[in-house]
């Protein structure tokens, strides 16, 4: 495993730190060490920045990137561009590595759109959400159990709770 290179994975419904850290071939004690703001394991959020302290499992090197998608089987560009409701010609832009959309393959590593306005830096003890469509920072709040008025205070450039776009990143702090 190269110590220099990290992934930003986005976790997707379904995915546990076990699942990842199978997909990379390490340890789930590699990720936490990674993840400080991961206090439980057994609880990650869909949408939320896991740091992968190792190279991409398949395929060509995405680059580093803000945000990543570890392909699943039978996902497209055009599959995963609707779930985050991206646009497709963007996550194409940000994966010239790849030849064309049709040649993404499962275990893939690709980068994903990321929209300004970014979060400050992150505190040791936090971590980062990926918006999807249509999310609110209310709705973000209920699935993580932090409080709106704590996910607003880490994310001042935010200006409205209305202004979240997909492919912006937020602060949880935990």
């Amino acid at each position: 495993m190269d110590n220099n290179k990290e992934l930003n994975i986005i976790v997707n419904p379904g995915d546990t730190l076990y699942y990842l850290a199978r997909s990379f071939s390490i340890n789930v004690s590699d990720i936490l060490e990674k993840n400080k703001g991961v206090i439980d394991p057994d609880n990650i959020f869909v949408g939320q920045l896991v740091k992968i302290p190792a190279i991409s499992p398949e395929g060509p090197n995405p680059g580093s990137s803000k945000a990543q998608h570890l392909v699943r089987k039978g996902e497209t560009f055009f599959f995963i561009a609707r779930r985050l409701g991206i646009d497709i010609e963007e996550l194409i832009e940000v994966n010239q590595q790849i030849h064309g959309p049709g040649s993404v393959a499962a275990n893939q590593v690709i980068n994903l759109v990321v929209k300004k306005p970014l979060p400050p830096a992150a505190p040791e003890y936090s971590t980062r959400i990926y918006v999807r469509k249509n999310e609110t920072l209310s709705w973000i709040a209920s699935r993580t159990g932090v409080s709106l008025k704590q996910i607003i205070k880490a994310n001042p450039q935010v200006g409205k709770v209305e202004e979240l776009i997909a492919g912006n990143l937020i602060n949880i702090t935990l």
